[in-house]
């Protein structure tokens, strides 16, 4: 769903970024990169970070930082660190947070969701 959320495109991949299979990575220089697929993983939890809500990175940076996803029942959240961050309060402070509900709902029977559901990886606690 979090793929689906406004204002998320300078921190992660968007889905329509997903779907084209092409994104913009922002570094020394601006670059387009394939995306094939989304490899996502599980992180350790965070210090105060919200109950219920667990934490994964992209192997798919927009810039020369690592992006953060958070989520849980209700709400989602992507932000960015460059550092071993691991404080939700401090990483809040410049992430993007938004309610899942109106997004599943307006993208559940859409070949967008579906497109985007085919992509991702996802690797357990235990790989590397």
């Amino acid at each position: 769903m979090l793929f689906f959320a406004d204002d998320i495109g300078d921190k992660s991949v968007t889905a329509e970024d997903i779907i084209k299979g092409q994104y913009q990575f922002e570094g020394f220089k601006t670059e387009i990169r394939d995306l094939n697929q989304v490899t996502v993983k599980p992180i350790a939890d965070m210090m105060n970070q919200p109950e219920g809500m667990k934490f994964y990175t992209l192997e798919t940076p927009k810039s020369n930082f690592v992006t953060v996803v958070g989520i849980s029942d209700e709400k989602g959240m992507v932000g960015g660190t460059q550092g071993a961050l691991m404080d939700y309060k401090e990483l809040a402070e410049t992430s993007v947070e938004f309610e899942l509900a109106p997004i599943y709902e307006e993208q559940k029977k859409s070949e967008d969701f579906r497109t985007v559901m085919k992509k991702l990886k996802f690797q357990s606690d235990h790989s590397q």
